[in-house]
């Protein structure tokens, strides 16, 4: 009989499970009855709530302040697909018997489903944040007001703060975007206590009053500024400053302020007064070094001890806004009206101690070359850049770079067109000439046995330069310089100093007394000269001129020996290939027109008379490098 009853009842369940193919009966979302449905008759049913949801606005209220929150602000949304598939879950998870149980209550009990509902977390953040942001205060500490026109000092009491709890309001948020209906609910917010007595505020309104009965006058290097009370009544305002107590706990108080922003508005132009640039420490030693180094060929040079004295560096000064809006509050607090500026002190970039510690005592090595007094532009550029290098200090370690120093060698910065070779021509270019600088530094580190880290020989061998031991620059080629290192531990000071034909590059530090040797080898590799034509045709017919001479190339290879104390330190060779000068000249091919008819004979009575025409020889047209 059991096995009967069990298998009628297995044969109900089956029927009700058939009978139930979608959503169970009974089950419904926030009301609205599903049971029955599919898919699509779901979605439709739950529609209008979805709308409402979603459209559904939150406002928060606090004190003057409304906010209204449509829920896409912080992207709130209904998943609509998981809604339905919560809902198919009564009679299709857990075992058989709960399942199959479920099908049996359907048919009498009632089984809500909750709507499945999200929102961006990161904009809800945000959201909230921002109405912070707008309502949180801290007290008001009271101010005061003080009229340019009538002095006059008025006064506002301190007053309460507020502060929004961030987290309360984010779940009241979410809640109420989880309920039906539209919601209105009070900003959660903290009302912070007023922390100033407003007897504390009077007391400064009082010394406000005292501050404008008569002008203030600063004074400092000389100088002077008169603030008359109108203007000091725009400086001035209320400040409250957190002092610390013993038992750490935070107390506050009130005193006159000045805001750094009004000072500087005020002084402007007049803080250039107060203005005194600061002074590096120098060396006293001349441009000119004591002796020449100027030899070409093999030679030697060891570096000698001279008398650098270091000439002291002097602090400057610089008018600061804030020392001054600091001085100028405390010094009518104090009811005073006049005061020595306080100025920031600034520092010179090389102090006299900083001099001192390079340790230079030595004439570490030093070149001279030599050039015509009567190529002016050639020689004004290479004393322009003579100025700029003269006094450099190369700390140890750092890099000394021509090019560094002068940037690009423009005309705006006193240079002049001067011959300089391009594309295997000597051609004029703002700055040319400035080579000759260039093989000057080059051999005044050569022989002061620093590591030259860069250098390029000229393509042309100009003879006023040493042989192989030479170098050009150019920018803004980067690669085209003079750069060497100071390795030896101490400053370099780099001196330099020209006649009207020579220039001289001297560097001043301590190696502990180094000799260098230069030993120059012999040219090889020798190679001609080609000559290159250009018509002309403002010359006369069949007529040539050579405008730039024609010189061979070569090889040839300088070593440098480094030594101390009769020890060998380093041995160095310097390779240089210079091209040939290719010959330019100018012609006009046309050809010449026959020479004229001879005349006829005087008779011998006519008296003789001089036909001819002068010769027309041309001198030639070289010209001169202007490396």
């Amino acid at each position: 009989m059991f096995v009967g009853v069990l298998g009628v009842a297995t044969l109900a369940i089956a029927a009700l499970r058939l009978a139930h193919p979608d959503i169970l009966p009974g089950v419904s979302v926030e009301g609205i009855e599903l049971g029955g449905t599919d898919d699509e008759e779901a979605r439709e049913r739950l529609a209008p709530l979805v709308e409402a949801r979603t459209t559904d606005r939150v406002t928060m209220r606090f004190d003057q302040h409304t906010f209204e929150l449509e829920p896409a602000d912080v992207g709130f949304e209904v998943d609509v697909p998981a809604t339905i598939e919560r809902a198919r879950r009564p009679g299709r998870t857990g075992s058989f018997v709960s399942r199959s149980w479920d099908h049996v209550e359907a048919l009498w009990r009632q089984v809500p489903v909750g709507l499945v509902e999200r929102v961006d977390e990161g904009r809800l953040e945000a959201w909230v944040a921002s109405i912070a942001a707008e309502v949180d205060a801290a007290p008001f500490p009271g101010a005061i007001d003080a009229d340019p026109d009538t002095l006059a000092v008025t006064t506002r009491p301190p007053a309460e703060g507020a502060e929004v709890d961030q987290d309360a309001t984010t779940e009241l948020i979410r809640t109420a975007l989880e309920s039906p209906g539209p919601d209105a609910v009070d900003l959660p917010v903290t009302i912070l206590p007023a922390r100033i007595d407003p007897a504390q505020v009077e007391q400064v309104a009082v010394t406000a009053r005292a501050a404008l009965v008569e002008p203030l006058v600063l004074t400092a290097v000389g100088s002077e500024v008169v603030i008359e009370p109108g203007d000091l009544a725009r400086l001035l305002e209320l400040r409250e400053v957190a002092e610390s107590s013993p038992d750490q706990d935070e107390r506050w108080r009130v005193e006159l302020g000045v805001p750094v922003t009004a000072v500087e508005e005020l002084f402007g132009e007049r803080a250039a007064r107060f203005e005194v640039a600061p002074v590096d420490a120098t060396f006293a030693v001349d441009r000119a070094p004591p002796v020449t180094l100027d030899d070409k060929a093999d030679t030697s040079w060891t570096a000698r001890d001279v008398d650098v004295p270091v000439v002291p560096s002097q602090t400057g000064r610089s008018f600061d806004a804030s020392l001054a809006a600091a001085q100028i509050a405390d010094v009518l607090a104090d009811g005073r009206h006049q005061a020595e500026l306080r100025l920031r002190i600034v520092e010179p970039e090389l102090t006299t101690e900083e001099a001192r510690a390079l340790g230079i005592d030595q004439l570490l090595g030093t070149f001279t070359t030599y050039h015509s007094a009567c190529s002016r532009c050639r020689v004004t550029n290479i004393q322009r850049l003579a100025d700029m290098v003269d006094g450099a200090i190369v700390e140890p370690g750092e890099q000394f770079s021509v090019n560094q120093i002068s940037g690009e060698r423009t005309c705006s910065k006193g240079f002049v067109p001067a011959g300089m070779i391009l594309n295997g021509e000597l051609v004029d270019a703002c700055g040319g000439g400035v080579s000759q600088f260039g093989t000057t530094a080059f051999n005044a580190a050569f022989f002061a046995a620093l590591p030259i880290d860069q250098y390029k020989a000229h393509s042309w061998f100009i003879s006023r330069y040493p042989m192989g031991r030479e170098a050009t620059l150019n920018l803004p080629s980067p690669d085209i310089d003079v750069r060497w290192t100071n390795d030896t531990g101490h400053g370099i000071l780099v001196r330099t100093s020209y006649t009207a034909t020579s220039i001289t590059v001297s560097l001043y530090g301590h190696n502990g007394g180094r000799t260098v040797r230069a030993i120059h080898g012999e040219p090889t590799r020798y190679r001609g000269f080609s000559t290159r034509y250009r018509e002309n045709k403002a010359l006369p017919p069949g007529a040539e001129r050579r405008i730039q001479s024609g010189a061979q190339g070569f090889d040839v290879t300088v070593v440098r020996v480094i030594e101390q104390d009769g020890d060998e330190l380093d041995r160095e060779s310097f390779f240089t290939r210079y091209v040939p000068i290719t010959q330019i000249v100018e012609r006009n091919s046309d050809t010449a027109p026959p020479p004229p008819s001879p005349a006829p004979s005087p008779s011998p009575t006519e008296p003789a008379s001089d036909g001819g025409t002068s010769d027309g020889d041309t001198t030639d047209g070289d010209t001169s490098d202007g490396g």
